[in-house]
């Protein structure tokens, strides 16, 4: 049984999430108030914590102890990319269909990344900055 934290306000998202992983899925519905007692041991944690774009200051607590997925209202290159910078394992939009949820939630628990080609590459060319960097100061 998967469990699985989501922080947020917005009942709509939870009741889709509901409906996503109905019986494989403990949900637990947290406030941003909340978030910071969570913060506890990994093995009482939740294998995956969904966090509203609005709480985006309590990743990096989060992200040291779970896998985390960023989710808005609606996609945004810069967004996705700063989550990830953040810690983030994954960005999606509250509008996501079902079947794609579940992917995500799949693709996360391998042990994979979600996140777009472009976000990815940009990522990518930022660590090779960095690593020329020190190289060149050595």
């Amino acid at each position: 049984m998967r469990k699985i934290l989501l922080v947020f306000r917005d009942k709509i998202f939870f009741q889709k999430i509901k409906r996503t992983f109905p019986g494989t899925a403990r949900l637990t519905h947290k406030t941003e108030c909340s978030v910071q007692d969570y913060t506890g041991c990994r093995a009482a944690g939740p294998d995956l914590v969904i966090l509203d774009w609005r709480y985006i200051g309590h990743l990096r607590g989060l992200s040291a102890v779970s896998k985390v997925v960023v989710a808005a209202d609606s996609y945004d290159t810069n967004r996705e990319y700063l989550s990830a910078r953040l810690g983030a394992k994954g960005f999606i939009t509250k509008n996501m269909s079902g079947p794609s949820l579940r992917r995500v939630v799949d693709v996360l628990s391998s042990g994979q990344v979600w996140m777009t080609r472009r976000v990815a590459s940009r990522i990518c060319k930022e660590y090779s900055r960095l690593c020329r960097n020190e190289n060149n100061m050595s």
